[in-house]
């Protein structure tokens, strides 16, 4: 499919038209609106005086958060691989020029302090190492033999890893005006990290009880079992993991297919793929998005080859409160 690149961003990241609409009869107060990240910036901008800073920082600002507007917008549809890839070459080029401007003018503005140059050039050094990685690297490698669910996870964990360093350098960069801000006035991503999390630790431990239940009693009705529901999870939270996962989780499962077919011999590789699937879900538990939250749940009957792995009432409910939370 042909992709027609547009100059910039503006059209993608530009705010949605507001349109207005009939008065209704019982006038209804608006909702006290969250302060825009542009707004603040301004808050945190406003002691600034000597205009030849302020007006490179401003510039620095603005196409930083309009690259994160785009990203932003970008995250619903990065399952359209074509698109998405084209659209992120558009981040990189914007990028790019961004970090001329810093390196090439902002860095050389006339009484720069010590700090706000170290901070600027700490973030150029950032953004340019993590563009470097994401398409010299990480999508350099896709290749049409790749699956349409690796092809995806790729693209995935690099819009990841540009959204982080884009807000990280913001924050960054805004600590300089105030050194009191908390990051998470500006970025407050903790609540889909937690749902992700959940739903993550959730399939993680259906697949791990299956498992454990296929390899105690081998039957080939629960091999199918187990594959279809690692074909669910590759196709779902797999896309939570770190791509770094990716490649071991593919190996197993190509390994189950095998035997499934019966050219290699099940009992093997359902304990390898046991023994994987509790170090997983132990790595996850130790999120720190899921810290304090849920302590013992996940693993605390791991290990007991004799106790079949479920959630309790209490378990699920708490899960479920804090998936619906926000």
């Amino acid at each position: 499919m042909q992709v027609t690149l547009k100059p910039n961003l503006n059209d993608i990241a530009a705010p949605p038209t507001q349109h207005g609409g009939q008065a209704g009869l019982i006038p209804v107060t608006p909702p006290r609106k969250q302060p825009t990240l542009e707004s603040q910036i301004d808050l945190i901008l406003g002691n600034t005086e000597y205009l030849p800073i302020l007006q490179a920082v401003r510039r620095i600002f603005n196409d930083l958060v309009r690259l994160g507007d785009s990203l932003r917008l970008m995250e619903p549809y990065l399952h359209q691989v074509g698109e998405t890839l084209a659209l992120l070459e558009l981040v990189q080029a914007e990028t790019l020029s961004l970090l001329d401007f810093t390196e090439k003018q902002a860095l050389k503005t006339e009484g720069i302090s010590d700090l706000l140059y170290a901070v600027l050039d700490g973030m150029s050094f950032a953004l340019r190492h993590e563009v470097r990685r994401v398409f010299e690297d990480d999508l350099r490698d896709l290749s049409s033999e790749d699956t349409h669910e690796i092809t995806q996870a790729k693209i995935a964990d690099a819009h990841r890893i540009l959204t982080n360093c884009l807000q990280q350098s913001i924050i960054t960069l805004a600590q300089v005006f105030d050194p009191r801000l908390d990051g998470r006035q500006l970025f407050d991503n903790s609540q889909a990290r937690l749902k992700q999390s959940l739903l993550l630790c959730k399939d993680l431990w259906t697949m791990l009880n299956l498992v454990r239940r296929a390899k105690r009693n081998f039957d080939a009705d629960l091999i199918n079992q187990v594959v279809d529901c690692v074909k669910a999870f590759r196709n779902g939270s797999m896309h939570y993991l770190m791509y770094r996962d990716w490649g071991h989780f593919e190996r197993i499962v190509e390994q189950l297919e095998c035997s499934l077919r019966g050219e290699i011999e099940s009992g093997p590789v359902l304990h390898q793929f046991l023994t994987y699937l509790e170090t997983l879900l132990g790595q996850v538990k130790l999120r720190a998005v899921l810290g304090g939250v849920m302590t013992d749940f996940f693993c605390n009957q791991i290990g007991n080859e004799e106790t079949e792995l479920e959630w309790t009432t209490d378990e699920l409910r708490l899960a479920y409160e804090l998936y619906m939370a926000g």
